[in-house]
């Protein structure tokens, strides 16, 4: 079953490393970081 949500992660995109953010990038996979995912969602501290 596919959903098509992202994967939250807090990893970041870095050249030439074995990250979440690359391997998505890779694969045309939606991602965002914790932080975006928290703006996204509307979470206020």
């Amino acid at each position: 079953m596919a959903d098509h949500s992202p994967v939250v992660t807090l990893e970041r995109l870095k050249p030439n490393a074995v990250k979440i953010p690359n391997i998505c990038e890779h694969f045309k996979i939606a991602y965002l970081d914790l932080e975006r995912f928290m703006e996204k969602e509307g979470w206020v501290f």
